[in-house]
C-alpha cells in the first residue's frame, strides 16, 4: 500500500499486479458543476491488455466489490484511464483537452462516468484527510490502494509515478511531469490520462525567482521573496549558505523554504548562493538582490502597455488604437525642492521586455545638463507624422501654477538622443510582457529603477508592504498613482495598472491623483510655439514664436545658420536664391530664454536643389519575403484583394515581391531634349525614419560612356535580382522612343561592375558574391533615395516614404511620382504617393486618372546619331573608334565606312597631275551641315599646308547614297617628288 504521509491504520496486504493508481483529485476548484466531481486515475504499467469487468473499487475505509466496473471495458498497455463522479464525461474532457486520441492507445481517451459502473453514486473521496482509493480484482484481491491521511489542497490533485512514488510535493505541479492547468474560469492543475515513470535521482531543483528587489530602507523580512527548492523524487531537501550579503540572514519558512531577514546592505546589486541537497546531490544557485536606494532623482512615471486595442482615453492621444505607439514617462524630482535641477547628460535608459534590453543614450545637449526638477518626460517611439510624437522642449510650462513642466523627446531625434550608441535600433519595445526601465548614470552607475511590471507590487494585506506583483494588461498603461518625489521606487504600493493614461500631464489614477505642488516655483521657462519649417527648395522662411509664462521679456537666439541664411527680428530666411550648391543638411538651435531659464529648438534644414536634373521616379516596397511573400494590392498571383487580376506591374506582372527591390529615376535634365553627364554619380539609399538621412546602400556609377551624355526622358531602373533571379539583367535603351513620345528605358542589375563601380561591402554597404546581390534594402520601412554628382554634391533628395508621403507606404504598395517628370519637381511634391493598383517599372508612371507625359523630352536625331544607331559598336559617341583602325566614328561617318570593322574611306578615290595642276577626287557625305571639310596638302606626311584649290565641284556619287564625288583642283607642287593630299573635319 502506498502513502503520503504516515497512516493510522493497518493497511491489507496487496497482491501486487500491473494496475496502479496514479492520480487522485478530491477537491476540485473548478465551478463547473458538470466537471467538478471527484475523480481518479488507473493506469495499466503492463505488456498486455486488461479486462476490468468485475473489477471493483472503494474508499476509505474498503469494500471489496462495492463499486463494479460494468462489462466491456478494458485498460490497454500504457494506458490512464479517468474514473470521474459525474454522469457525463464531455465538458471534463474539454476542460482538459482529452477531445483528442490517446498518443499510448491511439484511441480516445476513456474517462468513465458512473454509467460505467455497477452503481448510480459513488463513494466520496473526502478532501479534509484520511481517504484513499482501493481497487480489487474479480476475486476480490486488493490489488493496489493509494491512500492520504492530510487535508488536500484544493485546486491540485495528487498524483504518484507508476512505480507507487509520490512525485515531489506530493501535488501535480504545473509543467512537471504533464500536468497543466484546466480551461476552467477556476482553474485545476493535474494530469488526467498522463501517467509516467520514475526519473533517475537528480539533484534538486530551485524554483521562482533568482533575482528580487527591496528597498534600502526596510527590513527584508517584510519581502514575499522565498528561496525553495523541489526534488524530483519526493525527498526531502536541506538548505545551507555558501554566501550571503552581509547584515542579512537566511531563516527557515516552514518546512521546505527559506527566507532573508535584515536589512539590506547599500544600494545596489548584491549577490549570495544557497545549496540545496536532497541528502545525496546538490544544487547551488546564486541569486541577486536588488537594493533600491533611499532617494532617486528621476523616477517612472508611466508606460504604454496598450498594444493594437484601444485603451479608455489618454490626455494627449484620445482613445487612439494602440495609444500613441511604444513610450514612457518619466518624472525628474532631483532632491523634491523647486530650485533643484539633475545632470542627465550621457544617462542609459534601459528598456527590458520579453527577456532582451534594449538601450537609449541621452545626448550631450546643454538641455540635459540641469533638467528642472517637476518635468515630466515623455520618450514617444514614433514621431507625429507616425502617429507619435516630435521632440518639443517644455511643451507645457506651468511650474508658476501647477509646478509641472513637459518635455516630448521622439527617440529618433539625434540632438537630443544619441543615436550611435543607442541600441534600440528601429524602436523599441514597451508592453505587457514584464516591461522594466532602468536609468543609469553617464559611469553607468544604476541611479533609478528597475521598474515595471512584475516589480511593483500591490499591498494586498494592507500591511504596509508589498506582496502581490502588479500586472498590466494589453489595454492598459502602468502607471504612478502617487506624487512623484526622491522616496519613491519600483516596489511603491501605488504602482498598478491603469484603462486610461495621461501622456505628458500629472498622472489622474484610479488610487490617487498625482500633485506636483513641491516643484512650484514663481518663474516657469519659456516655451517655444512655432514649429520649424524643416524644407527649402529656392527660398526659406522660418518665423519663430515663443512665449514666457511667466510674463517676462524674451531674448530669441539662433545658431548653426550656413551663409545663405539670415536671423532677422525674428525670421530665419534667405538672403539669396538658394542653387545647387546649398543642397544639403544644416542643423540649426534657436534658443528662447528669459534670464534664467533657456529653452531649445533643435532641428535639421534640408535644402533641396531647386533644378534637379534627375529624380526620383517609383520604387518597389512590395514584400517579398517576411513573413510571407506578398502581391501588389494583395491577394494571390491570380487575383488581387479586390478579387479581380488589376493590380499589375508593367513589366513583371503580378509576380509575389513585384520583382524584388528595385527604384526607378528619370533623367530630366533641363526640361528640354538634352543628355545629363552622370560619370561617378552616387546613388544613396536610406533605410529609416529618422530626421538626418543615414545610407544603408550606395550604389556608384562608373565612368562608362554611357554615362557621359545620358538622354533626358531616360527613365533609369536599378535592380537588386537579375533575370535567372527573377528580376531583370542590366539593358541600355531596352526601348528608345525619344523620337515619337520622349521617353527611354535602361536598366542596370546592381550586381553589374561595367556600369557600376564596386568597392566592398563597407563602401557600398551591400555584397556581390556569386552573382548574387544582398543587402539593398529598398521596402516600405522608411526608404528614402539621395542622388549625388561626381563632386558629392546634392542633385536629388532625399526623397521617399515619410518625406512625401508622410503617411507612408505599405508592404503592398509601390512609391510613384504621380505627375510628370520635371526639373520643378521636389521631394516635398505631393504628387509622390503610394499607390497599390499598378506599377510601370521602366514605363511612364500610370494611376488612377492620367500616365506621365514625356512629351518635353522628343528628340529629333541627328543624321549621325541616326547613322550609328544602325551598328551595334561598344561606344556609339563620335569620336570613339570601337574597331580600332584608327578612324573615329565621326570620321566613319563622314567618309564612310563601318565604324564596327576595320577598313578605310568608302567610294575610293583618285589623284591626277598633268599640265601643271592636280585633279583631286575622293567621296565624303552630304547633307549634314554639322560636317565642315578643309583640304589639305604636304610632302612628307608631317608637315600639312591649308591646300588654296584652283576650283572645288561636287556632284552626287554614282554608288554611294547620301555621299557625293568632290573633285579639287589646285596647282602642281612647285617641288618634284610625291605629295599627299588629305580632306579634315571641323571639330
Amino acid at each position: 500500500m502506498r502513502t503520503l504521509l504516515s497512516l493510522v491504520f493497518l493497511a491489507p496486504v496487496i497482491a501486487r499486479a500491473d494496475l496502479v493508481i496514479t492520480e487522485i483529485m478530491c477537491s476540485s476548484a473548478h465551478t463547473d458543476g458538470t466537471r467538478n466531481g471527484d475523480w481518479w486515475e488507473l493506469t495499466n504499467t503492463g505488456a498486455s491488455a486488461v479486462s476490468l469487468a468485475n473489477y471493483s473499487w472503494d474508499d476509505d475505509p474498503p469494500v471489496a466489490g462495492a463499486v463494479k466496473f460494468n462489462a466491456g471495458i478494458s485498460i490497454q498497455p500504457g494506458e490512464s484511464i479517468i474514473i470521474l463522479d459525474e454522469v457525463d464525461a464531455t465538458t471534463f474532457k474539454a476542460a482538459w483537452g482529452l477531445t483528442g486520441t490517446n498518443p499510448a492507445t491511439s484511441q480516445p481517451y476513456q474517462v468513465l462516468t458512473r454509467a460505467n459502473f455497477s452503481t448510480a453514486s459513488f463513494p466520496g473521496l473526502g478532501a479534509s484527510g484520511q481517504d484513499g482509493v482501493y481497487l480489487y480484482n474479480i476475486s476480490n484481491v486488493l490489488l493496489d490502494s493509494a491512500v492520504y491521511t492530510t487535508t488536500s489542497t484544493s485546486g491540485f490533485s495528487r498524483a504518484w509515478f507508476t512505480n507507487n512514488v509520490a512525485v515531489a510535493g506530493e501535488y501535480s505541479v504545473s509543467g512537471l511531469y504533464g500536468a497543466a492547468a484546466s480551461t476552467d474560469a477556476t482553474p485545476d492543475v493535474a494530469s488526467p490520462g498522463i501517467a509516467v515513470p520514475q526519473p533517475p535521482n537528480t539533484p534538486p531543483v530551485f524554483v521562482g525567482d533568482a533575482r528580487t528587489f527591496w528597498p534600502i530602507t526596510w527590513d527584508l523580512l517584510n519581502s514575499t521573496f522565498r528561496i525553495q527548492a523541489q526534488d524530483t523524487v519526493g525527498q526531502t531537501v536541506t538548505y545551507s549558505i555558501i554566501s550571503n550579503p552581509s547584515n542579512l540572514s537566511i531563516i527557515a519558512d516552514g518546512a521546505t523554504k527559506m527566507r532573508l531577514s535584515g536589512p539590506p546592505p547599500s544600494a545596489g546589486d548584491h549577490t549570495f548562493t544557497i545549496r540545496a541537497s536532497d541528502g545525496s546531490l546538490t544544487t547551488d544557485q546564486t541569486f541577486t538582490l536588488t537594493v533600491y536606494p533611499a532617494s532617486v532623482p528621476v523616477v517612472v512615471n508611466e508606460y504604454n502597455a496598450v498594444s493594437g486595442s484601444n485603451i479608455g482615453s489618454d490626455s494627449y492621444f484620445g482613445a487612439v488604437a494602440g495609444n500613441g505607439g511604444d513610450w514612457f514617462e518619466l518624472a525628474v524630482v532631483g532632491t523634491g525642492t523647486a530650485a533643484s535641477t539633475v545632470d542627465m547628460r550621457g544617462w542609459k535608459i534601459d528598456i527590458t521586455a520579453g527577456g532582451s534590453t534594449n538601450t537609449i543614450v541621452l545626448s550631450n545637449d546643454a538641455y540635459w545638463s540641469a533638467v528642472p526638477a517637476g518635468t515630466i518626460l515623455t520618450f514617444s517611439e514614433d514621431n507625429t507624422a507616425g502617429g507619435g510624437l516630435d521632440t518639443g522642449i517644455n511643451r507645457v510650462s506651468q511650474r508658476n501654477t501647477t509646478g509641472h513642466l513637459w518635455s516630448n523627446i521622439w527617440l529618433h531625434d539625434p540632438f537630443f538622443i544619441n543615436q550611435t550608441d543607442s541600441t534600440f535600433g528601429g524602436g523599441i519595445t514597451i508592453d505587457n510582457n514584464n516591461t522594466w526601465i532602468t536609468l543609469r548614470n553617464s559611469a553607468g552607475t544604476v541611479v533609478s529603477g528597475p521598474c515595471g511590471e512584475g516589480i511593483a507590487s500591490r499591498d494586498t494585506d494592507f500591511n504596509g508592504y508589498p506582496d502581490t506583483l502588479v500586472g498590466v494588461s494589453g489595454s492598459e498603461v502602468l502607471a504612478l498613482g502617487s506624487s512623484p518625489s526622491p522616496s519613491v521606487h519600483p516596489l511603491t504600493v501605488t504602482y498598478h495598472g491603469e484603462a486610461t493614461s495621461t501622456f505628458g500631464s500629472p498622472n489622474v489614477t484610479t488610487v490617487g491623483n498625482q500633485s506636483f505642488a513641491a516643484y512650484l516655483n514663481t518663474n516657469t521657462p519659456p516655451r517655444i510655439t512655432s514649429t520649424p519649417v524643416r524644407y527649402a527648395t529656392g527660398t526659406y522662411s522660418y518665423i519663430v514664436t515663443a512665449i514666457d509664462p511667466s510674463g517676462g521679456t524674451l531674448a530669441i537666439g539662433v545658431s548653426g545658420l550656413p551663409s545663405f541664411l539670415t536671423f532677422s527680428g525674428n525670421t530665419i530666411s534667405n538672403n539669396r536664391a538658394l542653387t545647387l550648391a546649398d543642397a544639403g543638411e544644416y542643423v540649426i538651435r534657436v534658443e528662447a530664454s528669459d534670464g534664467t531659464y533657456t529653452t531649445p529648438q533643435v532641428f535639421l534644414l534640408t535644402v533641396f536643389n531647386p533644378s534637379p536634373t534627375v529624380i526620383l521616379n517609383e520604387y518597389n516596397a512590395v514584400d517579398s519575403t517576411t513573413p510571407v511573400g506578398t502581391f501588389l494590392n494583395g491577394g494571390t498571383e491570380t487575383l488581387d484583394i479586390d478579387g479581380v487580376p488589376n493590380a499589375a506591374d508593367k513589366h513583371f506582372g503580378r509576380v509575389e515581391g513585384n520583382g524584388g527591390d528595385w527604384f526607378e529615376l528619370a533623367v530630366v535634365g533641363s526640361g528640354n531634349a538634352g543628355t545629363v553627364d552622370m560619370r561617378g554619380w552616387k546613388i544613396e539609399i536610406g533605410q529609416h525614419d529618422g530626421p538626418v538621412f543615414g545610407t544603408s546602400a550606395m550604389i556608384q556609377l562608373s565612368t562608362h560612356h554611357y554615362w557621359s551624355a545620358v538622354p533626358t526622358g531616360t527613365l533609369l531602373t536599378f535592380i537588386e535580382h537579375n533575370t535567372a533571379q527573377g528580376g531583370l539583367d542590366t539593358g541600355i535603351s531596352i526601348r528608345n522612343r525619344r523620337s515619337t513620345v520622349g521617353d527611354t528605358w535602361t536598366n542596370i542589375w546592381i550586381g553589374d561592375t561595367t556600369y557600376l563601380t564596386y568597392t566592398d561591402a563597407l563602401t557600398n554597404g551591400y555584397t556581390v558574391t556569386g552573382g548574387v546581390v544582398s543587402g539593398v534594402a529598398v521596402d516600405d520601412l522608411g526608404t528614402r533615395l539621395r542622388i549625388k554628382d561626381a563632386s558629392g554634391r546634392i542633385v536629388f533628395g532625399a526623397a521617399g516614404e515619410g518625406i512625401s508621403p508622410v503617411s507612408g507606404v505599405n508592404d503592398k504598395e509601390v512609391f510613384e511620382l504621380q505627375a510628370n517628370p520635371l526639373p520643378s519637381v521636389s521631394p516635398l511634391s505631393t504628387a509622390y504617393l503610394d499607390d497599390a493598383t499598378g506599377s510601370s517599372f521602366g514605363w511612364p508612371n500610370e494611376w488612377s486618372v492620367n500616365t506621365q507625359s514625356f512629351a518635353t523630352y522628343v528628340y529629333t536625331p541627328t543624321p549621325y546619331e541616326s547613322w550609328i544607331g544602325g551598328y551595334a559598336v561598344a561606344d556609339p559617341s563620335p569620336n570613339a573608334d570601337p574597331d580600332g583602325d584608327g578612324r573615329s566614328n565621326r570620321v566613319e561617318y563622314a567618309f564612310g565606312g563601318d565604324p564596327g570593322v576595320a577598313d578605310g574611306p568608302a567610294g575610293g578615290q583618285t589623284v591626277e597631275s598633268a599640265g601643271g595642276t592636280v585633279t583631286w577626287q575622293y567621296a565624303r557625305r552630304s547633307g549634314d551641315a554639322s560636317l565642315v571639310f578643309s583640304h589639305q596638302r604636304s610632302v612628307d606626311l608631317t608637315n600639312w599646308q591649308t591646300l588654296v584649290p584652283v576650283s572645288v565641284t561636287t556632284a552626287p556619287h554614282p554608288v554611294l547614297a547620301g555621299f557625293e564625288t568632290v573633285t579639287v583642283t589646285a596647282t602642281a607642287a612647285p617641288v618634284s617628288g610625291k605629295e599627299f593630299f588629305r580632306a579634315s573635319l571641323a571639330p
